[in-house]
């Protein structure tokens, strides 16, 4: 082995400890960078030298390659726990909307609310003729309706929140994976050459992170160094061809909801995670059992309260009134679709009770009975009251709603039971009254809809009207305890055979359920995503500690090859400086 060949030893090791050393400095500027994964130089000896006699050995190092430090599988696991973590978060997040959206527990929720309205009927039946009490049931009659529109409003604005939030997260999705197959042509075409791109491998591993947060994906790397993602089964990135996500409508049950689609093809997307597999499962799920409740509870309550509403008389009758709810088809069945009814008659009857107070005539009531069948139509129920309700004119107006009209100038109508029938004779077996909307207490079908009557709702006519009595006696509260029983006596089989009451206790207390379900969800979740981060960081992440130990290893065997090149050199010299 020549001096020559020494001096060539020496320079490899120079110029390889110093690569060492960028690689070393390079890992420290990026100890906190996002994302950054750690670098390692990978050395390896190289050529050989005879160093005479027929003995040979080495000659020299060299930097092989720099290695990132990874584990790909962990990094899925990390991945997949970012997907988790994100879908559960935003349950959690949003069932606490719901539930800040409720105020439950407080006294101004809708269960205090409901509460007061029952007690205020209950308060009226030992005191019907107070007119002020009566204002105070419409007043808190009103509060109901207030509080179930703020509810449901609020429902409905938190589920379009949603689905922009789903529509922003899909174009980020489209961007992210437009990204990666970006990265993964500039890596192919970098690493062609045998180099490695490790800056280029650490963008692509970053925006594959953040993928998984918006929605689960698999990564599976090729050959050539690109990574192919999968949703599900489907390619999402394949080499340097990525595939755009859209919302789509989707038709369930009558109702359009927004799902995820591929756009090339309108295919469902495979939905395992992220926070778009979040607010999917949520808006659809226990989101839309919220608001089907509410407006359950809404529509028995309003159907409830006009059933027996209907039957009762108040301080006074009427001359005429209009139905509030429209018949779409007048010749059609009242019990068929075709009417547009959203609650229906049945076979059964009810009572028009025609009172007359002429001057110097006694007063006289004559109840008429009102026939209906599954078969009647509007049209045949308006006949058989001309036919047969004396002192009674009926007719359809343009809108297909019912009007009843007294034909004497000086007498009313009133619909409850005939004088001499037991307080528990029901005054309408049909439902008919309710089902179009006569001598009602609320209109509407759901918690967005619902109101009160008009003639409920006017402070002049109101009080009057509330129908508190079942015979309109004076003192007559009998209807009012039937309006009160409602709340926590009568059960509704609708709702499963609880009250009204019970039935929005249960919407709380299941959300309540829900909510911390979802929080404990996150949470352990979460827990899993930390440690399997912790788990990839003390892995890729960067040690100042353990690079400051090997800085000083790659600056001493920097020192040592170059102190090997100057004793080379001085020996050169000696060699160089003999006569010839």
């Amino acid at each position: 082995m020549g001096l020559l060949d020494s001096l060539r030893i020496g320079t490899s090791a120079l110029l390889t400890q110093q690569a060492a050393l960028q690689v070393t400095g390079n890992n420290i500027a990026n100890v906190s960078t996002p994302g950054y994964a750690r670098e390692e130089p990978m050395m390896a000896a190289t050529g050989t030298s005879n160093y005479g006699a027929g003995i040979t050995g080495g000659a020299g190092v060299k930097l092989e390659d720099v290695r990132r430090i990874v584990d790909d599988s962990l990094q899925q696991r990390v991945n997949d726990a970012n997907s988790q973590t994100s879908q559960y978060q935003v349950a959690q997040q949003t069932l606490q909307q719901v539930e800040s959206l409720f105020n439950a527990g407080t006294d101004t929720d809708l269960s205090s609310k409901l509460t007061a309205l029952f007690n205020g009927f209950s308060q009226l039946v030992g005191d019907s003729a107070n007119t002020s009490q009566r204002g105070v049931v419409i007043s808190q009659a009103q509060e109901v309706v207030t509080e179930l529109h703020r509810q449901a409003a609020g429902l409905q604005d938190l589920s379009s929140q949603l689905t922009d939030r789903m529509n922003t997260d899909v174009q980020q999705v489209n961007q992210l994976a437009s990204n990666v197959a970006a990265l993964n042509t500039q890596i192919v075409s970098t690493e062609s050459d045998g180099a490695t791109a490790t800056s280029l491998r650490d963008q692509r591993d970053v925006a594959i992170s953040d993928l998984s947060k918006l929605v689960s994906v698999t990564a599976r790397e090729q050959s050539n160094g690109a990574v192919t993602l999968y949703l599900g089964s489907q390619p999402l990135v394949d080499q340097g061809d990525s595939r755009k996500l859209m919302l789509a409508t989707s038709d369930e049950n009558g109702v359009a909801k927004q799902i995820v689609s591929f756009a090339d093809n309108q295919g469902p997307v495979q939905l395992n995670g992220g926070e778009i597999a979040g607010i999917q499962t949520t808006r659809d799920g226990q989101l839309a059992q919220v608001q089907d409740r509410l407006s359950t509870l809404a529509g028995q309550l309003i159907w409830q309260v006009n059933l027996v509403h209907s039957q009762g008389t108040g301080l006074e009758g009427v001359h005429n009134v209009t139905a509030a709810n429209q018949v779409a088809d007048p010749s059609a069945a009242l019990s068929s679709a075709q009417t547009g009814l959203h609650f229906r008659p049945t076979n059964g009857s009810f009572f028009i009770t025609v009172t007359t107070a002429s001057p110097g005539v006694p007063v006289t009531s004559t109840p008429i009975q009102i026939d209906v069948s599954q078969s009647t139509s509007l049209e045949d129920l308006t006949q058989e009251i001309n036919d047969k309700a004396a002192g009674v004119g009926a007719s359809i107006d343009a809108a297909g709603r019912l009007t009843l009209s007294a034909t004497d100038p000086n007498a009313t109508l009133s619909f409850g039971p005939p004088a001499g029938a037991s307080a528990n004779t029901p005054a309408d077996t049909s439902h008919t009254l309710a089902a179009l909307g006569i001598n009602t207490f609320f209109t509407g079908t759901d918690a967005g809809s619902i109101a009160l009557q008009p003639d409920i709702a006017d402070l002049k006519t109101g009080p009057a009207r509330l129908a508190a009595g079942l015979t309109g006696a004076p003192g007559d509260g009998a209807n009012a305890q039937n309006l009160a029983n409602l709340g926590t006596q009568t059960p509704v089989a609708a709702l499963g055979n609880v009250t009204l009451t019970q039935y929005q206790q249960q919407v709380n207390s299941d959300l309540a359920v829900w909510t911390a379900a979802a929080r404990d969800t996150a949470t352990s979740n979460q827990v899993v995503q930390q440690a399997l981060t912790a788990q990839r960081d003390s892995l890729s992440g960067v040690s100042l500690d353990e690079e400051a130990v090997n800085l000083m290893q790659y600056q001493r065997a920097f020192q040592g090859a170059a102190r090997f090149i100057t004793v080379v050199d001085q020996m050169l010299q000696t060699l160089l400086a003999i006569p010839t």
